[in-house]
């Protein structure tokens, strides 16, 4: 028994030393990492603008009468020339006719006063009269001359008037929802019967601050602003318009009181996707850019309003760098001061290190240039938005490019009132950036 406590105290110190063993260090923490890289962000700036039609007439009735016909349906494309309206004509049809024998008793008149001063020339010509009624026959003649030609111009004026009983379209467009019905009394004080706007390329009016018109005056120097600013639209339901603007035409001053200058950009407007009076987002970007060193914006973090990165060196050591921000977009971020080129950024599993800290890292292929990064624009950026317009007839359906939301007008289903069609909006993945 004595031998028991010998052996207790032995299996004790047995442990004790066992406790004393050192724990295997923590690995290093795994963590994504992107290199400093040399990009492109365009210089960008983003305004609300409205749709204009680039031609928009109001259409009127120039005389009053009874609208007789209506040689359109609403909504119908219509070319220039087309009779759109008839108004009863009968009355200046009567008033032409009334013009016209005014003229011919006018005619008649001059040939006899023409006569009459003929003889009375010659016999003054004789001693045959005097002064007096030779000036007195010249008098009529020439009255004469001038009621000729005041006939000739009510004539122009009949004909005028009995050509405003027929409207026409002003040019090739569109024409809108009419005012007023067959049979109504219109005249000139009626108001627009209709409008009708012009089809094909379409304008989007927008305002550009003061402080912003001269940024890019300066940017583009001596250039065409066309030229060197690219015109991009965002519609209501966030999609992308598939067609890049022009800037064309400018106002000729800035309104004192806002500081604002109107500017237009052209777009073609083929599947007629821009209406007339719709609000779109006007994006402007620069089309020459010089190259900037850039990271992924997820990398940037912030610290009491300090911007700063995690770096990993060549020892896989953490290191923490204030860095300075410019411009950006939807994925990279400008380095103006704080990073050099082919640096390593942390931009996955910052929350799991600290500076000082030894790390495990992978590069993320994405963030190895821009170009590598295009699947993400993709997915990024709004989808783009087209238009294709059934005919009813069987036709071939090609698959949506890559890069646009096709949206079909389809026949109505069985539950749905006739007259109508359904738009169905099928999204795809961005194209091109």
């Amino acid at each position: 028994m004595r031998f028991l406590p010998v052996a207790i105290c032995s299996a004790m110190l047995f442990l004790a030393g066992a406790c004393k063993k050192e724990a295997p260090p923590v690995p290093p923490a795994a963590v994504t990492v992107s290199p400093v890289i040399s990009g492109v962000i365009p210089d960008s700036l983003q305004l609300v603008g409205q749709v204009k039609a680039q031609k928009r007439v109001d259409l009127e009735a120039r005389v009053k009468g009874f609208l007789l016909k209506q040689n359109f349906k609403e909504g119908d494309a219509v070319e220039a020339g087309t009779i759109l309206y008839e108004i009863e004509p009968e009355q200046y049809q009567a008033e032409l006719q009334t013009a016209e024998a005014s003229y011919q008793k006018a005619l008649a008149d001059q040939t006899n006063a023409d006569s009459d001063y003929n003889r009375q020339e010659t016999l003054y010509k004789s001693n045959a009269v005097s002064e007096r009624v030779r000036d007195e026959a010249l008098a009529r003649k020439m009255e004469a001359d001038a009621q000729v030609k005041a006939a000739a111009a009510a004539i122009d004026t009949a004909k005028l008037q009995l050509g405003y009983t027929k409207i026409r379209a002003p040019f090739d467009g569109r024409v809108g929802l009419v005012n007023y019905d067959i049979g109504n009394v219109v005249s000139s004080t009626s108001g627009p019967l209709l409008t009708i706007v012009s089809t094909g390329d379409i304008d989007v009016e927008f305002s550009i601050s003061e402080t912003a018109l001269l940024q890019l005056l300066q940017t583009t120097g001596k250039k065409s602003v066309s030229d060197t600013v690219r015109v991009r639209l965002l519609l209501q339901n966030g999609m992308e318009y598939p067609h890049l603007g022009k800037i064309t035409k400018y106002d000729n001053r800035v309104n004192p009181n806002t500081g604002m200058q109107k500017v237009k950009a052209s777009f073609e407007n083929p599947d007629r996707v821009l209406v007339d009076g719709m609000y779109v987002k006007v994006l402007l970007e620069s089309i020459e850019n010089p190259e900037i060193l850039i990271v992924p914006r997820q990398a940037v973090l912030d610290s009491q309003g300090q911007k700063y990165v995690l770096t990993v060196d060549k020892d896989n050591t953490v290191v923490r760098r204030t860095v300075t921000l410019g411009s950006n977009d939807e994925l990279f971020v400008e380095i103006k001061d704080g990073l050099n080129k082919d640096e390593q950024v942390i931009v996955e599993g910052q929350q799991k290190v600290r500076p000082q800290s030894k790390v495990n890292p992978k590069t993320d292929e994405r963030f190895t240039s821009q170009e590598a990064a295009e699947e993400l624009y993709k997915l990024k950026r709004p989808q783009k938005i087209s238009i294709t317009r059934d005919t009813g007839e069987k036709a071939a359906r090609q698959p949506s490019p890559v890069g646009t939301a096709v949206a079909a007008i389809k026949p109505p289903p069985a539950s749905q009132p006739a007259g109508t069609a359904v738009a169905e909006i099928t999204p795809a993945a961005r194209g091109d950036k």
